[in-house]
């Protein structure tokens, strides 16, 4: 639209005289575009100017569109008590659904069983994935189906969620699948069988993606999805990280890039790749931290670990705005701009979390918890009780007004309170998180499948005596990192790894002190049920193999 109606005199002409025209960055301003979004991009909305929404769509060619502007303009000319009735009936109705709080009984097994049952529904037995067209990955089911396989030993579902891994990545079957062969995988496709990609990269989805790729070569074993992990660390080393700022860029451009995707890899040596938008989005950056932390302990390879944990400590520091507590969403070269996210305080949270399960530093979880706490004072709906989207300034217009309050960043926000209660031993996070899950329980039947997230955080929950890892001596010696990567080499998705502090754990450190002599020690419990301590790699994992067993 912007080469053909924003070019065309007559469109032109109509804006400058009776409009004022608003260009709004979607991913730079997702609150904006999570209230205003007509179904797609890009959208054209017409508002009051009290941003109030009058009409508005999607994709307009020019004649449509010189209609469009004509229509609006004369109905706002001579019919704006109509108009100005129809949107304040709106806002009124929105207000009503705001008022009336979701009813939500606290969750239960059978919660998460609706949600497998409804992501089995949208299992597409013949391509694989979820839903018809366009198809998106939804790497989130593929992990609770693993998750819930590997409580009830269900086949369908590890089979499931298996063969749409293999439908993504397949490199050698032959058919049309979302990696592309250089590495990472694209947005979504049009076509059920996985044909006409849409050609964008976008950091946080392949975060996502190359997570439930770790969770089946946790899960299985099989050097398959390893290797279509590794093949994602890759492209994202190559081609998404900036070395100098030391954090992720934001994805490579689907402009132009269908043809570049077409060549092998001699034509693309000497093509130009899509361009690649240089920006640091917390909560994107936050996600790939995470999967890289986990790729670097589930691979063996450290520099990938290490490059994870150096993004999230970086964005604590670097991502804070100026006299705030919390987190922006960009991170510029000036320092750190709005606005204030829930999503890029949670995945920052969890990106603490992982690391600190990963390489210790009681400090991070220092830092995890205080960006809960303050999301949690500042964020919080009254009406509600869970946390808005991002924070309803006083004087906002139009829909900027209206609280959202989304699934998935409180389901995220839940879940990381439960593994903070666990490593703190501070039960009130436990607490805080039940009771959130329970105020989002009322809106899952709206999510449908993609609740995953919530299912995830109701899994962990009803994980009474989950396993807990607990690992004592010096952090960073080879001895230590080699426990590390034993913690986590199987798949138990609600364990538990600590690092005991000689403060905080002194008589438990106390009582390992004379097996430190021979190197670091972990010890496996769950429940009233601990293992003999273990300072052996394969001893540890066969430890943990027999206490995670469902």
């Amino acid at each position: 639209m912007e080469l053909e109606c924003d070019a065309d005199p007559v469109v032109v002409t109509n804006v400058r005289e009776h409009f004022v025209p608003v260009y709004v960055d979607s991913d730079r301003r997702p609150e904006i575009n999570e209230r205003y979004n007509l179904g797609g991009w890009p959208t054209n909305a017409f508002l009051t100017p009290r941003g109030e929404l009058i009409t508005g769509g999607t994709y307009f060619d020019v004649d449509t569109f010189r209609r469009l502007l004509v229509r609006v303009a004369q109905n706002w000319s001579e019919k704006r008590a109509e108009v100005e009735d129809a949107v304040a009936s709106i806002r009124r109705e929105a207000e009503q659904r705001r008022r009336a709080r979701p009813g939500g009984a606290v969750p239960t097994a059978d919660t998460v069983a609706r949600i497998v049952d409804l992501t089995m529904d949208e299992f597409d037995f013949r391509f694989g994935g979820f839903g018809r067209e366009p198809k998106f990955p939804h790497p989130h089911s593929i992990e609770l189906l693993l998750a819930e396989f590997r409580r009830t030993g269900e086949e369908r579902l590890r089979d499931a969620a298996l063969y749409t891994l293999e439908s993504l990545w397949d490199p050698g079957g032959g058919r049309p699948r979302l990696a592309d062969a250089g590495g990472g995988f694209f947005r979504y496709a049009a076509r059920r069988n996985w044909s006409e990609p849409r050609c964008e990269k976008v950091l946080d989805e392949n975060a996502q993606i190359l997570s439930a790729f770790l969770s089946a070569h946790q899960l299985t074993g099989e050097a398959r999805w390893g290797a279509a992990a590794r093949s994602v660390v890759a492209y994202v080393r190559r081609v998404l990280v900036d070395p100098r700022r030391r954090a992720f860029r934001a994805s490579q451009s689907a402009v132009d890039a269908e043809a570049y995707y077409a060549l092998d890899p001699e034509g693309r040596a000497s093509a130009p790749a899509p361009a690649v938008d240089p920006t640091v989005y917390v909560g994107a950056n936050a996600q790939m931290a995470s999967a890289f932390v986990k790729a670097g302990l589930v691979l063996g390879d450290d520099a990938t670990l290490e490059l994870g944990a150096t993004v999230v400590d970086g964005l604590v520091k670097r991502a804070r705005l100026r006299n705030e507590t919390l987190l922006g969403h960009v991170v510029e070269e000036t320092g750190a701009e709005g606005p204030i996210l829930l999503a890029s305080q949670v995945y920052a949270a969890r990106a603490l979390v992982d690391t600190y399960e990963a390489l210790g530093g009681p400090a991070r979880l220092t830092a995890a918890a205080t960006l809960l706490d303050e999301a949690h004072a500042r964020l919080l709906d009254s009406v509600r009780q869970a946390c808005t989207d991002t924070m309803i300034e006083l004087g906002a217009e139009g829909y900027l007004r209206q609280p959202i309050v989304p699934l998935v960043e409180n389901a995220v926000a839940a879940d990381t309170l439960m593994r903070l209660a666990a490593l703190l031993d501070a039960p009130a996070y436990h607490a805080r998180a039940l009771s959130l899950l329970k105020v989002l329980a009322g809106s899952v039947d709206a999510y449908g499948f993609v609740a995953a997230p919530f299912a995830l955080a109701v899994m962990r929950s009803l994980s009474r005596e989950p396993v807990v890892i607990a690992l004592a001596g010096q952090a960073g010696v080879p001895e230590m990192r080699a426990l590390v990567r034993a913690a986590h080499a199987l798949y138990a998705p609600f364990k538990v790894v600590r690092f005991l502090e000689a403060e905080r754990d002194h008589a438990r450190v106390r009582a390992l002190r004379p097996l430190l002599h021979g190197g670091p020690v972990a010890v496996v419990s769950r429940g009233a049920a601990t293992a003999v301590p273990a300072n052996d790699p394969d001893d540890l994992v066969a430890i943990l193999a027999r206490a995670a067993a469902p």
